[in-house]
C-alpha cells in the first residue's frame, strides 16, 4: 500500500493516508495513521503540526459537505497537494476521511480500501456499504443488512469471541464514545486479511442509538499482528460429540457456531439457539449472567437440556455455559453441549 515515496523537501510525511474519524467536529480522532494502525488519537497531535492542520481541515471539510477534496495550496511559500476521500455510509453520511497531505510535486500512494458500517443495537443488526461489502467479497445488491451471526461466521473463533466483547462494550458505551476492534478475515483465494474497524456511538432522536463506523484493511501495517491461530481455536475446531456456540445470554441468541460434532440435530443457522435446545423452565434461570459470574473461575454453569432432532425425537443432554465478560444486559458466552 506504500508507493515508496520519499518526504518532501517540507518536511511532511507522504508515504501513506491517515483515517480521521470525523463525526465529532472539533474531536476528531486518528484511526490509521499513515502504514501504522493508531485508535483514539487526536487527530490535532499529529506531528509534524502543521501536517494535523492541514489533515483536520481537509477532514472537516468533507464531513461538513460530504464532497471529497482534491485542491492544491501554498502553505508558507511552499506547494502542497491536499486530498480527502470521504468513507459514507448507506445514508452517505461520512463516517470518516483518508487524508493525504504532501508536496505538490508528489502522487500520492494507493488508499488503503475501506468501507462503512452502522450497528443497531437493539436490532442486532448492521447495515454495511456497498463498499464494504465489496472488502468482504459478498455481493452488495441482494441485501443491505447483516446479522452478527452472519459476521461473526466469516471470522475465526477468537476474533469471534474478541469481536463479541466489543459488543457489549457497545452496550455501555457514552455517546461519541470510540470502540472497535482488529480481526482477521479469509479472503476468497483463503489468504487472510488483516481489518481495523472502529466507530463512534452516535444518538439521534430519528434512529435512536447507533455504533457508527468504519473498517479499513491494513493488512502489512505496522502493529497488523499475527495470523497465528491459538489454542482456543484449534481445540473448538477439531472437537467432536460436542455442539459449542458463542452466544448472547440471557436468550441464547447465536452469534457463531465454534465447532459442530452433534449432525443428527437440527441445528439453527441464526437466530437463538432455543429452537434446538429445550430448557425446562425450572432450568432456565441458571442462564442468569450475574448468577454465572459468581461462580469460581474456573466452573462453568451446567444444566439438562433437550435436543431436538431432525427426525423430531428429543434426545437428553447437559449444556455448560461459561460468560466471556462482566454480566451486562446483553452478555457474551460460551456454551458447549453434549449428549448424555
Amino acid at each position: 500500500m506504500s508507493s515508496g515515496n520519499a518526504s518532501g523537501s517540507d518536511g511532511l510525511a507522504t508515504n501513506g493516508w491517515t483515517f480521521i474519524d470525523g463525526q465529532v467536529i472539533g474531536n476528531e480522532l486518528v484511526l490509521a495513521h499513515k502504514q501504522s494502525i493508531v485508535n483514539g488519537r487526536s487527530a490535532s497531535r499529529l506531528r509534524p503540526s502543521r501536517f494535523a492542520e492541514a489533515a483536520v481541515g481537509v477532514a472537516r471539510r468533507v464531513t461538513e459537505t460530504g464532497l471529497d477534496v482534491d485542491i492544491r495550496v501554498v502553505r508558507r511559500s511552499v506547494p502542497e497537494r491536499h486530498i480527502g476521500r470521504g468513507v459514507r455510509g448507506i445514508d452517505g453520511a461520512v463516517h470518516s476521511v483518508a487524508v493525504w497531505v504532501g508536496s505538490a510535486e508528489l502522487n500520492p500512494p494507493e488508499v488503503p480500501q475501506a468501507g462503512a458500517w452502522t450497528w443497531v443495537p437493539d436490532r442486532r443488526i448492521t447495515y454495511w456499504s456497498d463498499e464494504l461489502c465489496s472488502l468482504y467479497g459478498l455481493e452488495s445488491a441482494s441485501r443491505r443488512n447483516r446479522s452478527i451471526h452472519e459476521f461473526l461466521q466469516m471470522l475465526g473463533p477468537e476474533d469471534a469471541i474478541n469481536v463479541a466483547r466489543v459488543l457489549t462494550e457497545v452496550d455501555e458505551a457514552e455517546p461519541d464514545q470510540l470502540v472497535g476492534e482488529t480481526f482477521w478475515v479469509p479472503s476468497a483465494n483463503q489468504l487472510l486479511r488483516r481489518f481495523h474497524s472502529f466507530g463512534r456511538i452516535v444518538e439521534s432522536a430519528e434512529h435512536g442509538r447507533l455504533w457508527r463506523g468504519t473498517s479499513i484493511d491494513v493488512t502489512g501495517f505496522d502493529g497488523a499482528g499475527s495470523s497465528n491461530r491459538s489454542i482456543l481455536g484449534m481445540l473448538h475446531g477439531q472437537a467432536t460429540g460436542t455442539q459449542s456456540a458463542l452466544v448472547e445470554l440471557p436468550n441464547l441468541r447465536l452469534l457463531r457456531w465454534i465447532g459442530q460434532g452433534l449432525p443428527e440435530v437440527d441445528w439453527p443457522t441464526g437466530g437463538e439457539l432455543t429452537k434446538a435446545v429445550m430448557i425446562s423452565s425450572s432450568d432456565v434461570n441458571a442462564l442468569d449472567a450475574d448468577r454465572i459470574a459468581a461462580l469460581p473461575p474456573t466452573q462453568a454453569q451446567s444444566l439438562p437440556v433437550r435436543l431436538k432432532t431432525r427426525d423430531g425425537q428429543l434426545v437428553r443432554a447437559q449444556m455448560r455455559a461459561q460468560i466471556l465478560d462482566e454480566p451486562a444486559a446483553v452478555t457474551p458466552a460460551l456454551v458447549v453441549i453434549h449428549r448424555t
